[in-house]
C-alpha cells in the first residue's frame, strides 16, 4: 500500500468529487503498443491524501475482484480542476470558453495558437487551456516512466496495474471530463519523512531503509532515469518483514533521450547529482551512518576539520569521535616565518580507538 500523510485539518476542495465513500467508475487504457483489452470497473474511495498538488492521490478498494486483482490500490488522478493553483482557479465560464474554442478549432473556424501565444496576452480561459496541456503532459510523463521502469515494478517502485480514465467525474456540468490516472500498487508503510529514528523506527531498520533508498538511486541511474524530485516524502518504507523501500512520484522524472550522447547524459546526471543529494538527506535524518574521517590538517591547522565535526549530529559525533583537551585552548598564535604571527588551530577531536 502507498501511504501518504493526510493532515487532519485539511479537506478536499469544495465541490471536489474525490471524497471518502465515493464510488468512481474507471475505464482502463491500453499502454502504447499493448494488446490488452480495456475494461470498465468501479472502486470505492477509502482515503484522500490531501492537500492535492499536481495530482489527486486516493486509496481505493476495488469492487468485483477477478483472480489476480489487488484488494486495495492507489489511484493517482490528474484532474486539472483541483490542481494546486496559486491563481486562475477553475470555473464554469472558463470551461465553457475552452469548450467553444476547441469546437471552433475542430471546425476550422479558429486556429490553435497555444504554442505561439505569450502568457501576458492570455485571457482567463487561456489559462485553462494551458492547464489542460500541462495536465496531459504530467500524466503522460509519469505513465511513460512507469512503463520504462517495468523491470523495477513490484520491488523498488510500485506496480502500475493500469492506466485509467475516470468516467463519472462530470459532476460539474459542462466539464470536459478528461481525467486520466494511474492505478498503482499500495505499499503499506510510511513515507520516510514520518518515522523518527529511535522512537518509531529502530536505528537498525533506519540504516537498512537508508541503504535500500540509496540503492534505488543506483537502480534508476542504471535505467537512465533522473527522478528530479528526491525528498523523503517520495520514499515509502514498509516496516513489515522483509523491510522494503519504494520510490514514488515520477511526474517530473526524465528518461535519457535515444539520441542523447554519453557526454550529454553524464553532464545532466552530474548537474543534478542525485546520489550526493541522497547521501546528505539520509545522513541528516539518521538513515545512513557516514564513515568518519580522520583529522585533516590544512593551512590554518585543523580549523576546518574542527568546524565540520562540531556541525555534525551529536549522536553521530559521540559515536565516532572524542574531544581532545589542550591546556590554553586549541587556538595558538605561531610564527608565520615572515616576521609576524598567524593563527594555528590544533585538532579538537580525534577518532575513537
Amino acid at each position: 500500500m502507498i501511504y501518504l500523510r493526510t493532515p487532519e485539518h485539511n479537506s478536499p476542495p469544495i465541490g471536489c468529487p474525490y471524497t471518502v465513500g465515493t464510488t468512481l467508475t474507471l475505464q482502463s487504457l491500453s499502454h502504447s503498443g499493448s494488446s490488452s483489452p480495456t475494461k470498465i470497473f468501479t472502486v470505492n474511495i477509502e482515503n484522500a491524501y490531501i492537500p492535492f498538488t499536481q495530482s489527486q492521490v486516493l486509496k481505493v478498494k476495488l469492487n468485483n475482484l477477478t483472480p489476480g486483482d489487488p484488494e486495495y490500490a492507489v489511484l493517482k488522478l490528474f484532474d486539472r480542476r483541483f490542481f494546486e493553483r496559486p491563481s486562475h482557479p477553475w470555473d464554469q465560464s472558463k470551461e465553457d470558453a475552452l469548450l467553444q474554442f476547441l469546437a471552433d478549432v475542430g471546425t476550422g473556424e479558429r486556429k490553435d495558437d497555444y504554442d505561439g501565444k505569450d502568457s501576458d496576452d492570455y485571457e482567463d480561459w487561456d489559462w485553462e487551456r494551458k492547464y489542460r496541456v500541462v495536465n496531459q503532459e504530467l500524466f503522460q510523463n509519469e505513465a511513460t516512466v512507469y512503463e520504462h521502469l517495468r523491470p523495477l515494478q513490484g520491488s523498488v517502485i510500485p506496480r502500475c496495474y493500469a492506466l485509467v480514465h475516470v468516467q463519472n467525474t462530470t459532476l460539474v456540468p459542462g466539464f470536459l471530463g478528461e481525467v486520466p490516472g494511474l492505478l498503482l500498487e499500495y505499499v503499506e508503510g510510511h513515507t520516510m519523512d514520518e518515522p523518527e529514528v529511535g522512537i518509531n523506527i529502530s536505528q537498525d531498520d533506519a540504516h537498512q531503509a537508508g541503504s535500500q533508498a540509496f540503492g534505488i538511486m543506483h537502480r534508476l541511474r542504471e535505467h537512465n532515469v533522473i527522478h528530479f524530485d528526491l525528498r523523503f516524502a517520495n520514499f515509502i518504507v514498509s516496516i513489515t518483514r522483509p523491510l522494503r523501500v519504494a520510490v514514488i512520484d515520477f511526474t517530473l522524472s526524465r528518461i535519457r533521450d535515444e539520441d542523447e550522447t554519453d557526454e550529454e547524459w553524464h553532464e545532466e546526471v552530474r548537474l543534478e547529482d542525485e546520489l550526493h543529494g541522497m547521501r546528505l538527506i539520509l545522513h541528516r535524518n539518521r538513515f545512513r551512518d557516514r564513515t568518519p574521517q580522520p583529522p585533516a590538517e590544512g593551512f590554518a591547522g585543523y580549523m576546518n576539520f574542527n568546524r565540520i565535526i562540531e556541525k555534525e549530529r551529536r549522536d553521530w559525533r559521540s559515536r565516532h569521535y572524542e574531544p581532545i583537551f589542550r591546556e590554553g585552548g586549541h587556538l595558538e598564535m605561531i610564527d608565520d616565518g615572515k616576521g609576524g604571527n598567524k593563527e594555528y588551530h590544533h585538532a579538537a577531536w580525534k577518532l575513537k580507538a
